[in-house]
C-alpha cells in the first residue's frame, strides 16, 4: 500500500487516533488503523505495512521533502513507524490497534496472573519535533490509563510497559496499542524519528499460553523488521 500526500504538510504529533469498539471473539476481529497525517485508514487484516514520500517548492539550499514507513503484524506482534523531513516540511505516522487475547490451557478453579510486555525504542534526530512515542492498555483505548512513554526531540528512548492481567482460561480480552513517530525538517537539514515496540506475556504457569483473534500466540519476540529514517530518505532526494 502506497500513499502520497501534497505538500506541505501540516502534521502535528497529536494524531487523530481511533479506539475500536470493544468486541467478543465470536464478533471477529476489532478494527485497527493506520493513521498518516491525521487520517485514519481501518482494517481488520492481521498485518499491514505502508510507506510514502513527497516533495515541495521551496528556496532553501537543501530541498524539501517527507517520507514515512508505518507497519505492524498482531500475529508475531510487532509495530513500527519511521518518519523523515527535509527542509521546511514535516511528516508523521502512527499504527493503532486491536486484538482479542485469551488464555489457553488447562481449566483452573481460578483465574490466572500474568503480565503483557511493551518493549522497542524511540529514536529521533537533534531538533525539536523529531521524536515518537508507544502507548499500551489493556481495553479499547490505549491511552485510558497513561500506560506510555515518548520523546520530543533528540531520542535514545527505550520503551518497557507492563499490563498486570488477571484472566480465567478462555475469558476474552483486548489490548491496545499506539506506536507513532513525527518528523520536523528546517531550511538546512533534515530530521527523522523511529519507533519499534515488540509484544510478549510472562508469568504464566507451564503449559498455559496467550493466543489471539488476529494469530498471536506467545513465544519468544520475533524482532521487528526495521526501515531506518536514512533509507526513507533516498526515496525522495
Amino acid at each position: 500500500m502506497r500513499i502520497d500526500i501534497a505538500c506541505p504538510l501540516a502534521f502535528a504529533f497529536a494524531i487523530a487516533l481511533a479506539a475500536a469498539p470493544h468486541m467478543a471473539w465470536g464478533d471477529g476481529c476489532p478494527e485497527s488503523y493506520l493513521v498518516l497525517g491525521g487520517v485514519n485508514f481501518p482494517s481488520t487484516a492481521s498485518s499491514r505495512d505502508t510507506s510514502g514520500n513527497t516533495s515541495c517548492t521551496t528556496v532553501c539550499p537543501v530541498g524539501c521533502g517527507s517520507g514515512w514507513s508505518a507497519s505492524y503484524d498482531l500475529s508475531t506482534g510487532n509495530w513500527f513507524c519511521s518518519s523523515g523531513a527535509l527542509g521546511p516540511t514535516g511528516a508523521s505516522c502512527a499504527t493503532s490497534t486491536h486484538d482479542i487475547f485469551h488464555v489457553t490451557g488447562p481449566t483452573s478453579d481460578t483465574a490466572l496472573d500474568f503480565t503483557a510486555i511493551l518493549q522497542g525504542s524511540i529514536s529521533g534526530s537533534y531538533n525539536t519535533g523529531n521524536g515518537g512515542a508507544a502507548y499500551m492498555d489493556e481495553g479499547p483505548d490505549a491511552f485510558a490509563h497513561g500506560n506510555g512513554v515518548s520523546c520530543g526531540s533528540r531520542c535514545g528512548q527505550p520503551v518497557l510497559l507492563n499490563i498486570q492481567l488477571r484472566h480465567s482460561v478462555g475469558e476474552p480480552f483486548e489490548i491496545s496499542t499506539y506506536v507513532g513517530a513525527s518528523a520536523e525538517g528546517f531550511c538546512y537539514g533534515d530530521g527523522g524519528a523511529n519507533v519499534s515496540a515488540s509484544l510478549a506475556f510472562q508469568g504464566l504457569p507451564s503449559g498455559y499460553a496467550v493466543v489471539s483473534c488476529q494469530g498471536f500466540t506467545s513465544s519468544p519476540v520475533v524482532p521487528v523488521r526495521a526501515r531506518s529514517w536514512g533509507s526513507l530518505k533516498i526515496t525522495y532526494r
